[in-house]
């Protein structure tokens, strides 16, 4: 009896990889429920965000089934054989991990620009963005075209695009977002303990990501003819989902029960429960405020609050005769 291939470089961690990306599903469907359960009844966001999640969950749906095809034939159908051969479904791969990163991508670098009034950075994220899209389709014809296992170091080029710039443009993300938050900090005790627990958000939130891309970039580049980096590349889709979904569900948390940080519960939305003393602007009319995801401003007398916006930015400035931290609603 002829012995067995050695398949622990080829398929072992792809199945480690398929396995993470299983794990993550899993908590990617706990976050749907809650974000259904939180902002579906009555709906929240708008049916733009709900046609989004939906999206989502539709294509990690696909991608989870069609991981677990891809191992199934090689290691039950294909067993004994020699890893000649990409498994059936394999193109597959790198077309889904691009269509669920890059509109997540790009809505982060909506929520930058809007955070920073800044541009440059969301145009270079954007295009990182694209170039990153471009890069795993392409990845995904090539796969097709090639088909044997022997040929993986003729994906390199394409897949070193979809990587890098995938991988920058997360960085870039992460980076920008803890620096301008930095800066905002006003000295205040409440508003800076809210700044802090935003920045570690982003950063829990951001870093896993973005090290999962660089790794898959490293052992891409390092290990060309084994397939080490799948460990990182196969679970990419469901962080990025994941690191959505943590940030839109972080907007509503248990009531808080008092402390300097207490009503400072929210990452990228304000929370309905929090106290309004914070959430103010100089930029609509005095005597009106609203809540940022609100459609129409309510007459009050908390301060001023923009007509047209979806994320607080924290500042510094007097309100009438009291010196206060501000927080200025921008669309």
């Amino acid at each position: 009896m002829a012995p067995l291939p050695d398949v622990h470089l080829t398929y072992g961690p792809m199945l480690i990889g398929v396995f993470l990306n299983m794990i993550l599903y899993g908590v990617f469907l706990s976050q749907v429920l809650t974000y259904h359960t939180l902002f579906s009844h009555p709906p929240t966001d708008g049916p733009l965000m709900a046609c989004f999640i939906t999206y989502l969950l539709v294509l990690e749906t696909a991608n989870t089934a069609l991981d677990m095809a891809m191992l199934y034939q090689p290691l039950i159908l294909d067993y004994g054989r020699a890893p000649l051969m990409f498994p059936s479904v394999f193109l597959t791969e790198p077309m889904l991990v691009v269509l669920v990163s890059t509109p997540i991508q790009l809505f982060f670098a909506w929520r930058i620009s809007q955070i920073t009034k800044c541009r440059t950075v969301p145009a270079l994220i954007v295009v990182l963005a694209l170039t990153s899209l471009a890069g795993g389709l392409y990845t995904s014809a090539r796969v097709a075209l090639l088909k044997l296992f022997a040929l993986k170091p003729h994906l390199h080029a394409g897949a070193l695009v979809w990587f890098l710039a995938s991988c920058v443009a997360d960085v870039a993300i992460t980076v920008t977002l803890v620096l301008t938050l930095s800066n905002r900090k006003t000295g205040f005790a409440a508003t800076d303990g809210v700044i802090d627990r935003i920045i570690r958000t982003t950063i829990q939130t951001g870093l896993v990501t973005s090290l999962f891309s660089i790794l898959d970039v490293v052992c891409f580049m390092v290990f060309p003819h084994y397939s080490i980096n799948f460990i990182f590349d196969l679970p990419l889709s469901k962080l990025y989902s994941n690191a959505l979904l943590s940030t839109l569900n972080a907007r509503r948390r248990p009531p808080p029960t008092g402390g300097a940080n207490a009503g400072s519960h929210s990452v990228a939305y304000p929370c309905p429960e929090d106290d309004a003393d914070g959430w103010i602007s100089s930029d609509a009319p005095h005597g009106r405020w609203r809540w940022p995801w609100a459609s129409s401003a309510r007459a009050g007398d908390r301060g001023d609050v923009a007509d047209s916006g979806r994320w607080g930015i924290l500042t510094t400035a007097p309100h009438h005769s009291r010196s206060r931290p501000r927080i200025a609603s921008t669309t």
